[in-house]
């Protein structure tokens, strides 16, 4: 499933579920660090409209770095993104 999202991504750069699903799969595989660009880029393109699209994306990506130890880039990510919008962060304990 991996490769197909991944050539999805390859063939549409703009299409979050291609992203947002090759950083899901490498999440269960606990390949943290290798999900990080793609849950990079699903933040970046996340459609403005579906809020959780990019809400889902950056709480994955804070797990992403408490997990590599990158805890300042999570709480960064907390404080500039999540925080302003309001949304529950108990996921993350």
């Amino acid at each position: 499933a991996f490769l197909h999202y991944r050539e999805a991504a390859s063939i549409s750069p703009n299409y979050y579920p291609a992203w947002y699903y090759c950083a899901k799969l490498l999440l269960e595989a606990n390949a943290y660090t290798q999900a990080i660009p793609y849950l990079q880029k699903a933040i970046e393109i996340a459609p403005p409209k579906i809020l959780y699209a990019k809400s889902n994306a950056i709480k994955n990506l804070v797990f992403c770095f408490i997990r590599t130890g990158k805890i300042d880039e999570a709480i960064q990510l907390i404080n500039l993104e999540l925080l302003p919008l309001k949304l529950d962060l108990a996921f993350i304990f």
